[in-house]
């Protein structure tokens, strides 16, 4: 609501009260709808767990109050938990603005609400405004966001203000203030130090390749500075343009990205801080038109980053300054590539404002937008939103080599007790564009001014250098793939070449976030002298209020001359980097289009979490650390910088430590140092760093200390931990930005090599590479020796971890290397025993792998007729077998021709008789052959044969011809009246009275068959076993002699 509008709604309010206040409704007040309580553990700390269980009470957690505090808002219908203290908070408070101390009936108040409150919450209290004395223009309260949201009310009476700090869910009320521009030039001195000469220009270092953002009065488009042609009718001039010189915005343009009108489209003279925004743009991207385009030394106020493009939001109208909320701002710049913000404007208030909060929130949703901000020019103090935690407040200094702090540049710390200034920057007798307000004009005028205006974009524009040495690969981790580039292609037509075979080096390239930028910022700084440093009083402390890092010096990151000296060089290799938001395989513009939401604000990023996929991390959580391991180069200082996004307030800061960790096992930390500024030295091994008694957190989320060489002469290498002492929760386990539990940062350590290996674990198995004999393997467990390689305990050639017989050694018997004696034939007799190859399995063999020797059965005679014996009517004999190894065997009797052995008269067979006689009892004619009519002489035989199947079996069949010559006397079938005969035996021969029945026919064929006959098996059976068992199943063979 205008001034205006506020002044005639102020005049007419008693006349038409009835009409225009707002009615008293009979509204439940906020705090029936419930009450905010702080919820405090008796042990531990808050986690995601805790959070999450909160809400199953139907609890809704606000913000981190501390480690052990939650604050949390308890509708009236929740039941409390009953394992947790309950206690009530209020901590609301009105922050007044410099010159508005006191809110009076007729002023705009700005309500601002809890982070996360309920929106049907938020509007029961706006509704209950009315009734405290507050008019209410609209009853718009914000979404649910995890950062402070806003309404803005009109005080109608002086109570409003103490009644509506008592109302539960207000977390503080400011004035609303009217925003104003902070004004206040020597590129070279940001580059090197010095007035003259361009090192980084020379070496194409000129913000190429990167678009940078800035909100201000607008823009004087046709300006030397901005326009894309000389004249209106030139080179590159565009005729369909409405001014051909100014040409069409967009990619193509020179210069000018985009140029947001949508509150104005001119820096319009008349308008407030008419020329402030075309003087600001000029100082953070100024390209001369006339050099660019004839390739000469930038001229006529060309910027430290002229290479660079512009994007202009316009947010000064006839009304004065009106920005829009600044996460529409920033979600814009962002979308177009332009991470880089620059603003040069506030309000006059001290607090920290829900704007503030904004800023820093953006950037803890979008951890590549880094914000730069003028603090203003009024002294003491901090402006807003320059306070902010994650913002870089730019102070200013005069134009000298031996520069001072500007005189009316603001300085620290903020209310909340951090530094406030970031760094300070030239900003005194600034000369840069100065506008006309005619697009027509083509004008190159310049105009001199002063303040932390100026001192913004121009540090901002440094940044944009950084930016583009991050892109293009000079700035890398270790042991990245690099690429070779020949410098001269890289320098602009007007610089001198240098020597002619310089080649660089350059890495893969990526977006920094803001976190690595601000990391990389406090690196690119030189302290000011000692009479001038931290306000006169001097001292060594890394930053102090007064003058944040130091004075914006890019050599001090790197020194340009250290490449010229001709070859192949990797032009920072001292210098090692690491962003935990490092995307891999795509970019910032690209991660908004899926995290970003569809709101183009801060509530979209609410939309999607994000758990750091697709970004290197890591990203930690409460008690996890990120460790490298560095050596140090030969005298040289030693320094390392630290970043890391923060919660807007009033949530808890998170805990990061640096710690660095020496071999003796000294410690160094932060903002820890003797008078001198050494660093002071702990014993790590009696030193509790998680005491927060002894060893408090810090609200400043940039870091940083500084190890003298003199330190470092001690030491071959040193150990940088990042800590995660504490992580608050925001609801969402895992997650990363405004609602996770998980925190990126960037890293940044100078004077070591980058590259170097020897004191590094590169296996991670606590063994230096330079004493690792194995460097790629991970002997973790398994290196009692110590000498980095996973151990062979049994000397075999297979290292333990992999050897499944680690007391074995299997060497010469080991095919398939797992550190086993082979058994090559699985016969279960290993290999370095096994004097048989197994071709049979089946069968078993014995403890030297070879098939136990067939041992043959035995014949024993027992009853035997005598040589000569005549075979009259019963024909007997009686023997035995031994079979000394038990593997069977078939025996029996025949009855051969004496001069053909191949035939039998009759026999009889046994199947394996265990220690039993066997006898055969023939009876004659019964037994014998039909067709036998010959008289001869015979010759009784007792055989056996071994039934083992084995493939080392002997199936010979053993033969014993124990009586000769004897006769048969034919006998007529029947002519013996005696008993039948007995008959122990399964006969070969059939009955007589069979091959009678069947008659001479039958006869003919029995003689054939007769003639062909072999010996024939009885019965056939299962197989015994072929060898005897022992009662532990291994086969025992006994020989015995014969």
């Amino acid at each position: 609501m205008s001034k205006a509008w506020a002044m005639i709604v102020l005049a007419f309010m008693p006349l038409v009260s009835g009409i225009y206040a707002p009615p008293v409704e009979p509204e439940l007040p906020a705090t029936m709808m419930g009450n905010e309580r702080l919820v405090v553990l008796e042990s531990g700390v808050w986690d995601s767990d805790g959070w999450l269980e909160l809400t199953e009470y139907g609890l809704t957690p606000l913000r981190v109050v501390d480690q052990q505090s939650l604050l949390v808002w308890i509708p009236s219908d929740a039941s409390l938990p009953a394992n947790y203290e309950i206690k009530s908070y209020r901590d609301a408070v009105w922050k007044p603005g410099i010159e508005t101390q006191t809110a009076h009936v007729g002023d705009w108040v700005r309500v601002v609400y809890e982070p996360r409150l309920p929106v049907d919450v938020k509007l029961s209290i706006a509704d209950s405004f009315g009734a405290h004395g507050g008019f209410l223009a609209e009853r718009n309260v914000g979404p649910l966001l995890s950062i402070p949201t806003f309404t803005n009310v009109l005080i109608q009476d002086v109570k409003f203000i103490d009644a509506a700090l008592s109302i539960e869910g207000v977390l503080w009320i400011e004035p609303v203030l009217k925003t104003e521009g902070r004004n206040g030039v020597s590129a070279s001195i940001h580059e090197h130090g010095l007035l003259t000469e361009h090192p980084f220009w020379e070496l194409g270092l000129n913000g190429s390749g990167v678009t940078l953002g800035v909100a201000d009065s607008g823009l004087d488009a046709d300006h030397a500075c901005f326009r894309n042609a000389t004249s209106g009718t030139s080179m590159f001039a565009e005729p369909s343009a409405e001014y051909p010189a100014v040409g069409i915005f967009g990619d193509q343009h020179r210069k000018v990205l985009l140029l947001n009108t949508t509150i104005d489209e001119n820096d319009t003279p008349g308008d407030e801080d008419y020329r402030h925004g075309t003087h600001v743009a000029g100082t953070l991207v100024c390209f001369d038109v006339s050099s660019d385009r004839s390739g000469t030394v930038p001229a006529n106020g060309s910027a430290l980053a002229h290479g660079s493009k512009l994007l202009m939001q316009d947010i000064v109208s006839s009304d004065g300054w009106v920005p829009p909320n600044v996460d529409d701002l920033l979600y814009e710049s962002s979308a177009q590539g332009a991470f880089i913000h620059s603003n040069s404007w506030g309000d006059a208030t001290t607090a920290y404002t829900q704007r503030t909060a904004t800023f820093d929130g953006f950037a803890k949703a979008m951890p590549w937008s880094i914000a730069f901000i003028a603090p203003g020019n009024s002294g003491a103090g901090i402006l807003e939103p320059a306070n902010g935690r994650n913002v870089v407040s730019i102070s200013a200094t005069t134009k000298a080599v031996d520069a001072e702090v500007w005189g009316s540049s603001s300085y620290g710390p903020t209310e909340a007790g951090t530094d406030g200034v970031f760094m300070l920057a030239t900003g005194g007798s600034v000369q840069s564009a100065a506008a006309d307000g005619d697009w027509s004009s083509n004008n190159f005028n310049l105009r001199s001014s002063s303040g932390t205006s100026m001192a913004t974009p121009a540090a901002a524009g440094a940044a944009g250098i950084l930016q583009q040495m991050y892109q293009d690969g000079w700035l890398t981790g270790s042991f990245e793939n690099q690429h070779a580039v020949p410098l001269s292609t890289l320098q602009p037509p007007w610089a001198d070449g240098g020597p002619a075979n310089t080649t660089l080096l350059l890495g893969p390239g990526f977006t920094p976030s803001g976190s690595l930028m601000r990391a990389t910022l406090a690196l690119a700084a030189t302290p000011l002298s000692q009479d001038e440093r931290s306000g006169g009083n001097g001292g060594h402390d890394l930053h102090n209020p007064n003058d944040g890092w130091g004075r914006l010096n890019l050599s001090e990151v790197f020194n340009p001359s250290s490449i010229m000296d001709g070859g192949m060089v990797s032009p920072l290799g001292d210098v090692w980097v690491h962003d935990s938001y490092r995307l891999t395989n795509s970019n910032p513009m690209e991660w908004m289009e899926i995290y970003g939401g569809q709101q183009s604000n801060l509530s979209g990023f609410s939309e999607v979490s994000w758990d750091g996929t697709g970004a290197v991390g890591p990203f930690l959580k409460t008690g996890e650390r990120f460790q490298q391991r560095f050596s140090p180069l030969p005298y040289t200082d030693v320094a390392i910088r630290l970043a890391y996004p923060a919660q807007p307030e009033p949530s808890v800061v998170d805990d990061l430590q640096i710690r660095i960790t020496f071999p003796d096992g000294t410690v160094v930390i932060p903002d820890r140092i003797h008078v001198d500024g050494t660093p002071t030295e702990f014993n790590g091994t009696v030193a509790n760093f998680d005491n927060l008694d002894s060893f408090p957190g810090s609200n400043e989320t940039s870091l940083g200390i500084n190890l003298p060489k003199e330190l470092l002469e001690q030491h071959s290498y040193f150990d940088v931990e990042v800590v995660a002492r504490y992580v608050a929760p925001g609801g969402e386990a895992g997650a990363v930005g405004l609602n996770g539990d998980r925190i990126g940062f960037g890293l940044i350590v100078q004077g070591v090599d980058r590259d170097g290996e020897d004191h590094l674990d590169g296996d991670g198995d606590g063994v230096t590479n330079m004493n690792d004999l194995c460097p790629n393997e991970n002997a973790i467990g398994n290196d009692i020796d110590g000498d980095g390689c996973l151990d062979d305990d049994d000397g075999d050639g297979v290292v333990s971890p992999y050897d499944d017989c680690p007391d074995i050694d299997a060497s010469g018997y080991d095919v398939n290397n797992d550190g086993c004696i082979d058994d090559s034939d699985g016969d279960g007799v290993l290999d370095d025993e096994d004097e048989c190859y197994t071709e049979e399995d089946s069968w078993p063999v014995m403890t030297d792998g070879c098939y136990p020797p067939d041992q043959p059965p035995i014949i024993q005679l027992m009853s035997i007729p005598e040589n000569g014996t005549a075979w009259v009517d019963l024909f007997s004999m009686e023997w035995s077998v031994s079979d000394p190894d038990g593997d069977g065997y078939r025996s029996g009797a025949q009855l051969v021709y004496s001069n053909n052995s191949n035939y039998s008269i009759t026999d009889c067979q046994y199947q394996h008789t265990t220690n039993q006689t066997m006898k055969c009892i023939w009876e004659n004619p019964a037994d014998l052959p039909l067709q036998y009519l010959e008289d001869g002489f015979f010759v009784l035989q007792i055989f056996v044969q071994t039934t083992n199947k084995s493939p080392a079996a002997s199936e010979e069949i053993i033969v014993v011809n124990t009586t000769m010559n004897i006769t048969i006397e034919r006998l007529i079938l029947g002519e013996k009246a005696d008993t039948a005969p007995v008959l122990i035996v399964t006969k070969s021969s059939p009955p007589l009275v069979r091959w009678a029945l069947i008659g001479t026919l039958l006869a003919a064929i029995t003689s054939f068959w007769w003639s062909k006959r072999q010996l024939r098996y009885e019965a056939e059976g299962e197989l015994s076993a072929p060898f005897a068992q022992t009662e532990n199943g291994r086969d025992i063979f006994q020989e015995q002699e014969e």
